[in-house]
């Protein structure tokens, strides 16, 4: 019980936490376990901190530093509580002195979640004083240990519950890397550590753990059962902390040893499993720019400190964009967005089509204002936007943002990227992708029976493409006929069911396949397109994970994915698949087929409910002199 008080104090469940500590007292009490109520008296401590009740909680931390003062490792752990306390009291300079007292015995027993906290809090401390360079040293010591850790574990339950309030550090490391000289590059990297390592944790891991042992080559099995060994000991030495026993010197020797085997077998694993392979690091600027063609932009946003920040990158320079909005008001302005477009979709008396219109450029012109007009003196002459949205903002249509006079869409062709990191694995991924013949399924009902002449058009139009339609199209068959596809189209129903993501999925003949499922799907097509509702919706979770179709089909080993944020029309996204399809044949690129297919459709449909819902996911890609020369004549 102690230790589950611990884990939703971690993830700031405060009542839950005091409730379960509750019911944990009064049997250590009657079997009279003074070192078990110590520890008690230091989460009461915590969760009265949570709460503001300052007096208490040095209360409670005064209890615990006295039955604790016999284990070293322990006591110390009460003073990095006091510390905060101290803090949140306004006396810095008294926490600073207690986190020196805590470093000494916390950084001879070397664990690494531990230090990680202890810097972090020092970080605060220092920050508070108005010493930054310091700050600055203390945060990026903070980020270092939080990554050490963070890599070893492998189950995603565990990194989430891991992180809790751990990526504050990574926020204050990136504010601080802004305001030095040069310092966007760190900062970069640290965006990308923050949302971008989980993302590409399950690129890799669930590509890897889902394999079969059979489906394993024999170097990469023996390596995986070696690397789940260490894994082990290294979960199991970080968690004794957490239940209040001290490591033994030998254990303490031992640790570096697993450590070094751990991150060695790591790079082994990495270059036998080739890109993309069990935890890949995050990407770094030097890695991602060369990626960018002359034309592109690529706009990393990033919450930190309670604001969204932009970092532009272009193939000649970076720049920082700080504190565009508070997140909060972002949250608020994406709401009143798709309250727009599910009006327009409902919406049945024609008469009311200008207003609904005016109403929704309302909206996109409120959040280009604020996420791309402050960047208007870097991205005005690009041809191509590459975007890394966080947080809500994996809900807008960045092509359909409206400056007043025309859509994004209408200047550039534009690219999202759930993170920077993930533009390297795709482009890897261009140069290996199968040869094979595309697959076109479609799933028609009374609800869309547009879906079944929207596969069976589109699979006329592409050489050797193999058609599974209706009652034949069961998930089995999907799960089977996926692998050696060169490309994949699904015209089926999906849904999004933000209280359970992992039950969100895809409307088969026989059955829905969940999210879950789609997890054991193997494929190197080039383009898997989702042409149903809602398959681009994701639960973003904490340290901007998502998880939803997005994440399940690049872990399948997509090259590119094409989806849909919002419920899409019927005939509308026939007609639009239609003319994708026919532009793609015709030469173009992926990027500019959806551009001039969504420029089509706004021709006939203006309102940005139906011609915008669809957002590709796709490397940067050097644009054709067809392409421009389309553009300029348009």
């Amino acid at each position: 019980r102690l230790a589950h008080a611990h884990l939703l104090l971690r993830l700031e469940r405060i009542a839950e936490a005091d409730a379960t500590l509750d019911l944990a007292e009064p049997p250590l009490r009657d079997a009279d376990q003074a070192t078990s109520l110590a520890r008690l008296a230091s989460l009461r401590a915590e969760v009265a901190l949570a709460e503001g009740d300052l007096p208490r909680a040095h209360h409670h931390a005064t209890i615990a530093r006295a039955g604790l003062a016999e284990l070293p490792i322990q006591a110390a752990l009460v003073d990095l509580i006091a510390a905060r306390i101290a803090l949140a009291g306004g006396d810095a300079s008294v926490a600073r002195r207690l986190v020196h007292a805590a470093s000494t015995p916390l950084e001879y027993a070397g664990i690494a979640p531990v230090l990680g906290d202890l810097h972090r809090l020092l970080g605060d401390c220092e920050l508070t004083l108005g010493d930054a360079a310091a700050a600055y040293e203390s945060f990026r010591r903070a980020v270092e240990e939080i990554e050490r850790v963070r890599g070893t574990l492998q189950a995603e339950r565990l990194r989430t519950a891991f992180l809790g309030d751990r990526l504050r550090a990574h926020e204050q490391l990136f504010l601080l890397a802004l305001e030095r000289e040069h310092g966007i590059e760190e900062a970069f990297t640290t965006a990308e550590r923050a949302r971008g390592r989980a993302l590409l944790d399950s690129l890799a891991v669930d590509a890897q753990s889902t394999l079969a042992p059979a489906q394993r080559t024999p170097a990469e099995a023996a390596l995986t059962r070696e690397m789940e060994e260490h894994q082990a000991w290294l979960n199991w030495y970080y968690s004794q902390i957490g239940t209040g026993d001290e490591p033994t010197a030998h254990q303490r020797a031992e640790l570096a040893t697993h450590e070094q085997a751990f991150a060695a077998l790591t790079v082994r694993l990495a270059v036998a499993g080739g890109p993309g392979s069990l935890l890949a690091p995050p990407a770094t600027l030097a890695e991602v720019q060369p990626l960018l063609p002359d034309g592109t932009a690529l706009v990393s946003y990033m919450i930190a400190g309670g604001d969204l920040h932009a970092l532009v990158v272009t193939p000649n320079g970076e720049h920082a964009c700080p504190r565009l909005a508070p997140a909060t008001a972002i949250d608020d302005r994406v709401q009143r967005l798709h309250f727009q477009l599910n009006r327009a979709l409902v919406a049945r008396d024609d008469r009311r089509r200008a207003r609904l219109l005016d109403d929704c450029r309302r909206e996109l012109a409120g959040l280009h204002d604020v996420l791309l007009a402050p960047l208007a003196r870097h991205i005005d002459l690009m041809d191509q936007l590459i975007v890394v949205p966080f947080g809500a903002l994996h809900a807008v249509p960045f092509a359909a943002l409206w400056d007043g006079e025309r859509y994004q869409i209408e200047h550039r062709t534009v690219l999202t990227a759930p993170s920077a990191s993930v533009l390297p694995a795709l482009s890897a991924r261009a140069g290996r992708l199968s040869d094979g013949t595309p697959l076109v399924v479609g799933v028609p009902d009374t609800q869309a029976p547009a879906m079944g002449r929207e596969a069976t058009a589109i699979a006329a139009d592409l050489p050797r493409a193999r058609l599974v339609l209706g009652d034949a199209a069961t998930a089995d068959r999907l799960l089977t006929e996926s692998p050696g596809a060169s490309l994949i189209h699904l015209a089926c129903h999906g849904r999004f069911l933000p209280d359970l993501p992992r039950a969100s999925g895809l409307r088969l003949a026989d059955r829905w396949l969940s999210v879950g499922e789609l997890h054991r799907l193997r494929t190197d097509a080039a383009l898997i397109t989702l042409s149903g509702c809602e398959t681009g919706k994701s639960l973003v979770t904490r340290g901007d994970e998502l998880v939803g179709l997005v994440r399940a089909m690049l872990a399948a080993g997509a090259g590119s994915l094409l989806v849909s944020l919002w419920m899409t029309h019927d005939e509308v996204t026939t007609a639009t698949m239609s003319r994708f399809y026919g532009y793609l044949e015709s030469g173009a690129a992926r990027p500019d087929a959806l551009r001039h297919a969504q420029l089509d459709t706004l021709a006939s449909n203006p309102h940005p409910a139906f011609w915008a819902p669809f957002i590709l996911i796709d490397h940067p890609q050097r644009r054709s002199h067809a392409a421009t020369s389309r553009e300029r004549n348009v």
